[in-house]
């Protein structure tokens, strides 16, 4: 699935603001798919990509588990998760 095209696809339909929605991806495909479409990317390292495939993507944040990950939202990193909000 291209995901430029499938992100571009859910923005519509749900009516959504590129600025107000997030992409969490594991491949760089999906990060590709949420900067072409103006959309914020975290990048996450306990899926099917590689450290250095996700990093070459340059996403906005990159967390190694979803325990780090979870603390972001839920306010347990400094400084990340208001920029996430």
């Amino acid at each position: 699935t291209n995901k430029v095209e499938l992100l571009a696809h859910l923005l519509e339909s749900e009516g959504l603001a590129p600025g107000s929605a997030l992409m969490i991806g594991d491949r760089k495909h999906d990060l590709i798919g949420a900067r072409s479409n103006g959309v914020q990317a975290v990048a996450v390292g306990y899926g099917f990509g590689s450290r250095e495939e996700l990093l070459g993507e340059a996403p906005a944040f990159h967390f190694e588990t979803l325990e780090a990950l979870h603390g972001a939202f839920m306010g347990n990193a400094p400084g990340v998760a208001q920029s996430l909000r």
